[in-house]
């Protein structure tokens, strides 16, 4: 049997099925796979994240029924997730849960209530500017909301 030696850790191996073209051990060989997807990725990421948002656009029904349908079998699965979720986000954001927490029980959204933004849809959600100050919201409407955090991704902390 043929013996090698591995050129990341450098102890010596048997090569798989006698491939006389295998570099690293078993072990480095895995590291090796890792680290090169890694970079390619990275190297072609906003590539592979358009053809992502590319292929979703084309198959959005297709998709968001398979993601519906996945939710439903595994809502155990959800359910524990959706609970790590909030506990990071507490931990993460504390000044963020005290606003809406403030905000949830002093500050009523009344049925009449238009969105401030478009003014064409009821307001559903109260969006904080600056949560320091809990109670300076801003009522607006689901579609008007997200298109708030669109536009003020990265600041997620301060001014929205």
């Amino acid at each position: 049997m043929m013996s090698k030696i591995c050129l990341y850790c450098g102890i010596n191996f048997s090569p798989y099925m006698n491939r006389s073209s295998q570099k690293y051990c078993k072990n480095c060989s895995k590291k090796a796979k890792k680290i090169y997807k890694h970079n390619w990725y990275e190297k072609d990421k906003e590539r592979v994240l358009n053809k992502r948002k590319r292929y979703f656009q084309e198959h959005k029904k297709e998709e968001l029924e398979r993601t519906k349908k996945w939710r439903l079998e595994n809502s155990e699965k959800t359910r524990i997730q959706r609970v790590k979720d909030s506990k990071i986000e507490r931990k993460k954001y504390p000044k963020k849960i005290r606003a809406r927490m403030i905000a949830n029980k002093k500050i009523i959204i009344s049925e009449k209530k238009m969105c401030e933004i478009c003014k064409n849809n009821k307001a559903e959600h109260r969006h904080h500017k600056d949560y320091q100050k809990p109670l300076e919201v801003r009522f607006v409407c689901i579609p008007c909301h997200s298109k708030l955090h669109k536009i003020n991704r990265g600041n997620i902390h301060g001014n929205v």
